[in-house]
Protein backbone atom coordinates (compact mmCIF):
# COMPACT_ATOMS: atom_id res chain seq x y z
CA UNK A 1 0.00 0.00 0.00
CA UNK A 2 1.27 3.40 -1.15
CA UNK A 3 2.61 5.80 1.85
CA UNK A 4 0.17 8.52 2.32
CA UNK A 5 2.80 11.14 1.34
CA UNK A 6 2.54 9.62 -2.18
CA UNK A 7 -0.99 9.83 -2.12
CA UNK A 8 -1.07 13.18 -1.32
CA UNK A 9 1.57 13.41 -3.53
CA UNK A 10 -0.21 11.91 -6.81
CA UNK A 11 -3.77 14.18 -5.81
CA UNK A 12 -1.49 17.19 -6.31
CA UNK A 13 -0.04 16.10 -9.19
CA UNK A 14 -3.50 15.08 -11.02
CA UNK A 15 -5.00 18.82 -9.76
CA UNK A 16 -1.71 20.62 -11.01
CA UNK A 17 -2.11 18.86 -15.01
CA UNK A 18 -5.94 19.07 -14.72
CA UNK A 19 -5.70 22.81 -13.99
CA UNK A 20 -3.17 23.07 -16.70
CA UNK A 21 -5.56 20.82 -19.46
CA UNK A 22 -8.40 23.05 -18.58
CA UNK A 23 -5.98 26.11 -19.31
CA UNK A 24 -5.48 24.84 -22.25
CA UNK A 25 -8.71 24.31 -23.33
CA UNK A 26 -10.64 27.49 -22.01
CA UNK A 27 -14.00 28.10 -24.04
CA UNK A 28 -17.18 30.15 -23.20
CA UNK A 29 -20.35 28.69 -24.08
CA UNK A 30 -23.11 30.65 -25.42
CA UNK A 31 -27.00 29.97 -25.50
CA UNK A 32 -28.09 31.05 -28.87
CA UNK A 33 -31.77 31.24 -30.15
CA UNK A 34 -33.42 32.74 -33.25
CA UNK A 35 -37.12 32.20 -34.52
CA UNK A 36 -38.85 33.66 -37.72
CA UNK A 37 -41.17 32.43 -40.57
CA UNK A 38 -41.19 28.72 -40.69
CA UNK A 39 -37.66 28.80 -38.93
CA UNK A 40 -36.47 27.75 -35.34
CA UNK A 41 -33.48 27.09 -34.08
CA UNK A 42 -31.62 26.80 -30.74
CA UNK A 43 -28.07 25.46 -29.23
CA UNK A 44 -24.88 26.29 -27.84
CA UNK A 45 -21.94 28.17 -29.52
CA UNK A 46 -18.57 27.27 -27.86
CA UNK A 47 -16.13 30.41 -28.87
CA UNK A 48 -12.63 31.06 -27.53
CA UNK A 49 -12.20 32.67 -24.03
CA UNK A 50 -9.81 35.32 -24.86
CA UNK A 51 -11.59 37.51 -27.39
CA UNK A 52 -9.51 38.78 -30.70
CA UNK A 53 -8.01 42.10 -30.93
CA UNK A 54 -11.37 43.69 -31.73
CA UNK A 55 -13.27 42.54 -28.98
CA UNK A 56 -14.96 39.66 -30.85
CA UNK A 57 -14.44 35.83 -29.72
CA UNK A 58 -13.89 32.94 -32.36
CA UNK A 59 -16.54 30.84 -32.71
CA UNK A 60 -14.95 27.22 -32.14
CA UNK A 61 -18.07 24.69 -32.69
CA UNK A 62 -21.82 25.09 -32.72
CA UNK A 63 -24.52 22.13 -31.51
CA UNK A 64 -28.31 22.53 -31.60
CA UNK A 65 -31.25 21.87 -33.59
CA UNK A 66 -32.83 23.77 -36.61
CA UNK A 67 -36.31 23.11 -37.04
CA UNK A 68 -35.77 19.63 -35.59
CA UNK A 69 -32.75 18.85 -37.77
CA UNK A 70 -29.53 18.43 -35.58
CA UNK A 71 -26.92 21.32 -36.38
CA UNK A 72 -23.86 18.82 -36.96
CA UNK A 73 -20.99 21.63 -38.19
CA UNK A 74 -19.35 24.72 -38.00
CA UNK A 75 -18.76 25.92 -41.39
CA UNK A 76 -15.16 27.53 -41.36
CA UNK A 77 -15.10 31.21 -42.08
CA UNK A 78 -14.99 32.50 -45.52
CA UNK A 79 -16.96 32.04 -48.47
CA UNK A 80 -18.72 29.15 -49.74
CA UNK A 81 -20.62 28.49 -53.66
CA UNK A 82 -23.43 26.91 -52.44
CA UNK A 83 -25.65 24.06 -54.73
CA UNK A 84 -27.90 27.51 -56.07
CA UNK A 85 -24.79 28.74 -56.81
CA UNK A 86 -25.27 31.67 -54.13
CA UNK A 87 -22.67 32.92 -52.01
CA UNK A 88 -22.32 32.92 -48.35
CA UNK A 89 -19.96 34.10 -46.32
CA UNK A 90 -18.74 34.09 -42.88
CA UNK A 91 -16.61 35.20 -39.99
CA UNK A 92 -17.32 33.36 -37.10
CA UNK A 93 -17.03 35.82 -34.58
CA UNK A 94 -19.60 36.69 -31.78
CA UNK A 95 -19.70 40.20 -29.96
CA UNK A 96 -20.29 40.58 -26.23
CA UNK A 97 -23.28 42.79 -26.44
CA UNK A 98 -26.08 43.52 -29.19
CA UNK A 99 -25.34 43.21 -31.95
CA UNK A 100 -23.65 39.93 -31.39
CA UNK A 101 -22.47 39.74 -34.67
CA UNK A 102 -21.34 41.18 -38.18
CA UNK A 103 -23.36 40.98 -41.63
CA UNK A 104 -20.98 37.64 -42.09
CA UNK A 105 -21.97 35.85 -39.17
CA UNK A 106 -21.53 31.96 -38.62
CA UNK A 107 -22.41 29.34 -40.93
CA UNK A 108 -23.39 25.96 -40.12
CA UNK A 109 -24.49 22.66 -41.87
CA UNK A 110 -27.81 20.50 -40.41
CA UNK A 111 -28.40 16.63 -40.56
CA UNK A 112 -29.64 16.99 -43.68
CA UNK A 113 -27.40 18.18 -45.44
CA UNK A 114 -28.48 22.13 -46.11
CA UNK A 115 -26.48 25.31 -44.90
CA UNK A 116 -27.39 28.14 -43.11
CA UNK A 117 -25.77 31.63 -42.71
CA UNK A 118 -26.96 33.46 -39.70
CA UNK A 119 -25.85 37.30 -39.54
CA UNK A 120 -26.50 41.05 -38.77
CA UNK A 121 -28.25 43.09 -40.79
CA UNK A 122 -25.89 45.57 -40.68
CA UNK A 123 -26.31 49.53 -39.73
CA UNK A 124 -29.18 50.85 -40.92
CA UNK A 125 -30.55 47.37 -41.84
CA UNK A 126 -30.45 45.56 -45.50
CA UNK A 127 -32.94 46.43 -47.37
CA UNK A 128 -34.03 49.15 -44.79
CA UNK A 129 -34.52 46.88 -41.71
CA UNK A 130 -32.39 46.23 -38.82
CA UNK A 131 -32.13 42.98 -37.22
CA UNK A 132 -30.79 39.43 -38.01
CA UNK A 133 -31.32 37.32 -40.58
CA UNK A 134 -30.98 34.26 -41.84
CA UNK A 135 -29.43 32.89 -45.24
CA UNK A 136 -30.66 29.77 -46.43
CA UNK A 137 -27.43 29.37 -49.56
CA UNK A 138 -30.88 30.46 -51.99
CA UNK A 139 -31.63 34.00 -53.01
CA UNK A 140 -32.83 36.62 -50.33
CA UNK A 141 -33.38 35.53 -46.81
CA UNK A 142 -35.36 35.77 -43.90
CA UNK A 143 -35.22 38.14 -40.72
CA UNK A 144 -34.72 36.60 -37.60
CA UNK A 145 -35.14 37.24 -33.81
CA UNK A 146 -32.09 36.68 -32.64
CA UNK A 147 -31.09 35.97 -28.76
CA UNK A 148 -27.67 35.38 -27.18
CA UNK A 149 -26.77 34.47 -23.41
CA UNK A 150 -23.24 33.59 -21.91
CA UNK A 151 -23.53 30.25 -20.23
CA UNK A 152 -21.96 30.74 -16.86
CA UNK A 153 -19.06 28.83 -16.43
CA UNK A 154 -18.58 25.83 -14.24
CA UNK A 155 -16.54 25.23 -11.55
CA UNK A 156 -16.46 22.40 -9.56
CA UNK A 157 -16.31 22.01 -6.40
CA UNK A 158 -13.86 19.26 -4.44
CA UNK A 159 -15.10 17.96 -1.37
CA UNK A 160 -12.62 15.54 -0.18
CA UNK A 161 -13.94 12.12 1.27
CA UNK A 162 -13.92 11.77 5.36
CA UNK A 163 -10.91 10.84 7.05
CA UNK A 164 -9.72 9.06 9.90
CA UNK A 165 -6.93 11.84 10.73
CA UNK A 166 -7.69 15.74 10.47
CA UNK A 167 -6.03 17.02 7.70
CA UNK A 168 -5.60 14.07 5.25
CA UNK A 169 -7.70 12.96 2.56
CA UNK A 170 -8.71 9.71 2.47
CA UNK A 171 -8.29 8.31 -1.26
CA UNK A 172 -10.21 5.23 -0.82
Amino acid sequence: MPSRSAVALLLVLGALFATIAAADSAVMRWQFSYKGPRVTARGVLETAAEPEADGSYRILSITGKRNGKRIVELLPEGEMLTSEEQFMFADNRLLPASPYMTEAGFSYRTSDSKYFNVGHAGEGGYCGREGYREFDGRKGGRYVDFELARIPDETPVATPAASAEPGIIDPG
